[in-house]
């Protein structure tokens, strides 16, 4: 076999492993126990080490972002029937696995009847009152991982506060790297770097004591369950000062490379400063480093490691410049990125980088700012800035021209515009009150530099539109202009208030009735927009603004939104990739229409309801989660959630639009319906209502055929309810409403009519039916949505061979939904298909089948025959 051939079958293999790690990240996001053995069929059986590991490795990186303490452990027990396989890939793969999970003694835990000790339970933790090294006095655990745990500490010779890392496992690598540690810090000395203080061991651990740095790490403002980006000027400042200290290490001959450079690893300390910590991976450390330290250890933290550090090709100071790319990424979207090894597989297979720009994410983030991030962040390494003091140079640049100063502007007079005081300053602007010398009215303006093309750019734009638009709920740009030096947008100034998100935050959690009210006028304002055939580009929290209360707690009188940021349109997909349509994630994306409004809304309405958004991740598991997740009920979020508002909000988040509201006006009045304790338009009929309905349809026929066999959709009722005389799979299906209401069916039928009835009912009991007339058609949904089960109609010959066809190829494709033949009149003699679910004769067995398969899918059992 020829280099070439192998390259694209290797690269085969790692797009068909890479979609089946989606598939496990989905699930875990789905809230489903990370099993693996489902998963470990779906490749060739040469590739099923190599599947384990990857398996194992994005299952243990997606449950640490959940919080859980032990992922590991949570792991082995979540796959007790593959326990030995796993452990010895843990073992196999150590180097690798070690990079994600910590550098922890895994070849013990084979001898372990349960996975419950490992890391800092091996050696014994230290208790407060703890006295070591004969002066060290224990206050507190501050955090620990698999290879140490951090304490703070008091030396009682002078009470000064001091940090001690404990290394917790006997592991080789722990042991170098505590040591490295140590060595390395000593020969160093910078402002933001810790300050070593001793290094002793006894019959307890290997100790190292540091200077106690007190203060929250970076990480700490982009984590959890709803990050938030951070302010891009500040993210600016503080990569800036992590610079100046990579530009000391780099500058030791031969350089101390930190190769860990992470958000993690920065803690603030006080005036806004940063250290950089933790060099247990580093490399190097001056004229005086022992010779083992010239080399480094395996291990890496996945989204920030050049692919360099991957692959072992040998790292150097260009390394830590693309973690520290990284870790801007990160900070500035509030999602950690693709990370490169992924990125490289799709630029070998010639697909586009999967890494979208920071300003996708973050419209805050200029085109500048992109390009000094994009080149940290280069694949290659010659591709990357030569050092860090080349870094500083650019952002230094970047915030020369992005921001402005405050004394140059106070009192300056632009054209008829004074201005008189700063209302705040941005990227690229900088907001201000300003007297209109010719009106004597005051008014709002923004100052942008002229060579600011994106900023004008914008606003030019925000002009066009709004001169369509006329109503006082609206920031409408009233003029723009263009001066030697500046370019001034005049804004109406009588709007004040605050942006939603900062209001939000403010008064969380407060009435739900203040948030339906809120939601209501804004799907009134786009209601407005929309007659006007404009659509909002980028519908997000910061680009509404509420006028009302300073207060704590909001007062409904006082509350009125108003639209702004209608400029914001970038390439496409055009907005901010957390509240965007699933249609504009597409490849080409769908054109906007209102309905993509409405689905932006909808976020808002659940994030305004619940604290959070319902997905979350990097870029490209936003874009999985958009396109084909189950956002989560918004009741189990929080319980004074009424059932119909939270079938508003899901409505508004469909993934077909044709599924949403058809109109901005509908859902206001579905709101106004909520506010007022109502039922929402077109709900389906109550259990007693629905009984009533389907018995009314027995009646008319005079039992003479099925209820489900006729067209139900006529609702006449009756006022008594003889449960008993209602079928037993309607009965069933009545009874188990919760099941079946939001499960989605995709439905063949080469004669659509004939699925009228049941698919009537099953619409009634609140499941998305979409019935296709053919393969080709059902392919094509396929490729963009994902359903809980197809029912494909065989009524003629050869159909069962089509029907056999279709199912291998969606297998193969890698899709496991289950597939249900509706054999209706044909012979029943027939041969089931290998890997279909099951198959029904008549319209009650089709319901029964189909419960059964939703029930069994809710209940995480194995589903294909």
């Amino acid at each position: 076999m020829d280099e070439g051939t192998a390259t694209k079958i290797a690269l085969v293999l790692t797009r068909q492993i890479d979609g089946v790690c989606d598939e496990l990240e989905q699930s875990i996001v789905n809230n489903e126990a990370p099993s693996l053995q489902k998963f470990l069929n779906r490749v060739d059986a040469v590739a099923r080490d190599r599947l384990l590991l990857e398996l194992t490795l994005v299952a243990i990186e997606k449950l640490k972002t959940y919080g859980v303490k032990d992922p590991v452990s949570d792991l082995v027990k979540a796959n007790d029937d593959i326990r030995d396989e796993l452990l010895a890939t843990f073992s196999k793969y150590e180097t690798l696995v070690v990079g994600v999970v910590g550098r922890t003694d895994l070849s013990t835990l084979a001898a372990q009847p349960k996975l419950v000790a490992i890391g800092p339970n091996k050696i014994l933790k230290l208790g407060h009152g703890a006295v070591i090294g004969d002066h060290y006095r224990i206050e507190r655990p501050i955090g620990s991982g698999g290879m140490g745990a951090v304490y703070e500490a008091i030396d009682t010779r002078c009470g000064t506060a001091v940090a001690i890392k404990q290394r917790t496992t006997d592991d080789i690598r722990a042991i170098c790297a505590i040591q490295r540690e140590a060595k390395v810090l000593q020969n160093l000395a910078h402002p933001s770097l810790p300050r070593v203080i001793d290094f002793f061991d006894d019959e307890r651990g290997q100790f190292l004591v540091m200077e106690y740095i007190s203060g929250q790490t970076l990480a700490h403002f982009v984590d959890g369950k709803n990050p938030t980006p951070v302010a891009v000027d500040q993210a600016v400042s503080w990569t800036r000062q992590l610079c100046q200290v990579l530009s000391y290490l780099h500058s030791h001959d031969p350089p101390t490379v930190h190769r860990d450079v992470k958000p993690h690893n920065v803690i603030l300390r006080d005036r806004n400063r940063t250290v950089l910590v933790d060099f247990g991976l580093a490399k190097g450390g001056g004229h005086n480093a022992p010779p083992g330290l010239l080399n480094s250890l395996a291990g890496f933290t996945v989204p920030y490691a050049p692919l360099e550090q991957y692959d072992g090709s040998g790292t150097d100071p260009r390394s830590d410049l693309y973690s520290l790319g990284a870790s801007l990424y990160h900070l500035v979207t509030a999602s950690p990125p693709v990370s490169a090894l992924v990125r490289a597989t799709h630029v070998l297979s010639k697909q586009p980088d999967p890494l979208p720009n920071a300003s996708a994410l973050n419209s805050d983030v200029p085109s500048t700012l992109d390009a000094i991030i994009a080149r940290l962040m280069s694949l290659a390494a010659e591709d990357r800035p030569a050092d860090a003091g080349q870094v500083m140079l650019a952002l230094d640049e970047f915030t020369s021209t992005h921001y402005h100063n405050k004394r140059e502007f106070l009192n300056k007079r632009i054209g008829d515009y004074k201005l008189i005081k700063p209302i705040g300053f941005g990227l690229g602007t900088s907001a201000w009150f300003a007297h209109d010398v010719k009106s004597g009215r005051m008014v709002a303006v923004r100052v942008l530099h002229k060579d600011d093309e994106q900023n004008i750019r914008k606003c030019s734009q925000e002009a066009t539109i709004t001169s369509f638009l006329d109503h006082p709920n609206m920031q409408v740009v009233q003029k723009v202009l263009v001066t030697d030096e500046t370019v001034l947008v005049v804004i109406d100034g009588s709007i004040r208030g605050e942006s939603l998100s900062k209001w939000r935050k403010r008064t969380y959690p407060c009435e739900i009735v203040t948030y339906l009210k809120l939601c209501m006028k804004i799907a009134e304002l786009l209601h407005y927009i929309h007659e006007r055939k404009v659509i909002h580009p980028n519908l997000i929290p910061e680009n509404i603004l509420v006028q009302g209360s300073s207060g704590r707690r909001p007062t409904d009188r006082l509350h009125e939104p108003y639209l702004m940021g209608f400029g914001d349109a970038s390439p496409q997909p055009v907005g901010t990739l957390r509240y965007l349509a699933p249609e504009l994630l597409l490849d080409p994306p769908a054109k906007a229409d209102p309905r993509s409004n409405i689905y932006s809304l909808g976020l808002i309405v659940y994030e305004l309801l619940t604290g959070e958004l319902p997905f979350n991740g990097n870029a490209l598991s936003l874009i999985r989660q958009a396109k084909f997740a189950k956002p989560r009920p918004p009741q189990e979020l929080n319980r004074n959630i009424s059932d119909t508002l939270a079938r508003i909000t899901l409505k508004c988040l469909e993934k077909l639009p044709e599924n949403r509201y058809q109109s901005a006006r509908e859902l206001a009045n579905d709101l106004q319906r909520a506010i007022d304790g109502k039922r929402m338009v077109g709900d389906g009929p109550t259990l007693g209502g629905l009984g009533r309905w389907l018995l009314g349809v027995q009646r008319r026929t005079r039992l003479k055929t099925h209820p489900l066999s006729e067209d139900t959709s006529s609702r006449d009722t009756q006022e008594v309810i003889d449960e008993a005389r209602v079928a037993p799979a309607l009965y069933e299906a009545l009874h188990r409403q919760s099941l079946l209401k939001g499960a989605t069916v995709l439905w063949i039928d080469g004669n659509p009519e004939d699925t009228r009835p049941l698919a009537s009912v099953l619409r009634a009991l609140g499941t998305v039916v979409e019935v296709v007339p053919s393969l080709r058609a059902a392919y094509a949904r396929l490729s963009v949505i994902t359903y809980d089960v197809i029912v494909l109609s065989i009524d003629a010959k050869g159909a069962t061979d089509a029907a056999t066809h279709f199912l291998s190829e969606i297998r193969a494709a890698g899709l496991h939904t289950n597939v249900l033949f509706f054999l209706g009149k044909t012979d029943g003699g027939r041969s089931l298909p290998n890997g279909a679910y099951g198959a029904a004769h008549d319209a009650e067995g089709l319901l029964q089948t189909i419960v059964r398969s939703l029930d069994q899918q809710q209940h995480g059992e194995s589903i294909i025959s």
